[in-house]
């Protein structure tokens, strides 16, 4: 429960930043979705 309260937490400040920081080296909104959305599940599986 603490590990997914952190978590949620950690994706609220920092998924905007990380999906900005894909559509910038990416170029296209679908893409850059996708890879922060990968970028997010590794966290969680770390």
């Amino acid at each position: 429960m603490l590990r997914e309260l952190k978590f949620k937490s950690h994706c609220r400040r920092h998924s905007d930043d990380v999906y900005r920081f894909a559509r910038s080296l990416l170029g296209n909104t679908s893409d850059a979705e996708d890879a922060t959305q990968e970028v997010l599940l590794k966290l969680w599986n770390q």
